[in-house]
């Protein structure tokens, strides 16, 4: 049986797939409107426990999302720590003009039409330190949902 939830596989297979060149980014970077941060807590929150509803209600529809909920959730008493880290955890933005790594050595230029006022790449600071990857999110009706379209693509790849 499977320990290691879909989340925990993806945040560490995503964490060698890409990255935000760490010259680029700091934790003193404009701060990111709560709701934001909420809607990326949420995400991972749902994901590790495995919460469909939650996954869905702050995850904008796609057809492969049911690839985040899949596994064996975590046990118990790590589940619980990792919830109490996400429920506080903040989030970094990612700005125009900076370089997300991508694999094999590439890299693209964050440009206006990534990172304006309706859409946003953060990055999770866990440990302290900023996940090594961006989370997209993106305002529709008013209220901020993740595209989790590279989750799910990154989750897809570990899996080959």
């Amino acid at each position: 049986m499977k320990l290691i939830p879909p989340l925990l596989t993806l945040l560490l297979s995503v964490g060698l797939l890409h990255g935000t060149d760490k010259s680029t980014a700091s934790l003193e970077q404009a701060a990111v409107p709560e709701d934001v941060n909420e809607a990326v807590r949420s995400f991972l929150i749902g994901a590790i426990t495995i919460d469909e509803d939650l996954v869905r209600n702050v995850a904008l529809p796609h057809p492969q999302l049911s690839v985040l909920l899949s596994g064996s959730p975590l046990p118990k008493a790590l589940l619980e720590t990792m919830k109490k880290q996400f429920a506080t955890m903040p989030c970094l933005p990612v700005k125009v003009g900076d370089r997300i790594k991508l694999p094999h050595g590439k890299s693209i230029e964050v440009t206006k039409e990534m990172v304006n006022a309706d859409r946003g790449m953060f990055r999770p600071v866990m440990g302290g330190e900023p996940a090594p990857f961006p989370i997209i999110v993106v305002r529709t009706n008013g209220q901020w949902r993740v595209d989790a379209e590279s989750v799910i693509a990154a989750r897809l790849a570990s899996k080959l």
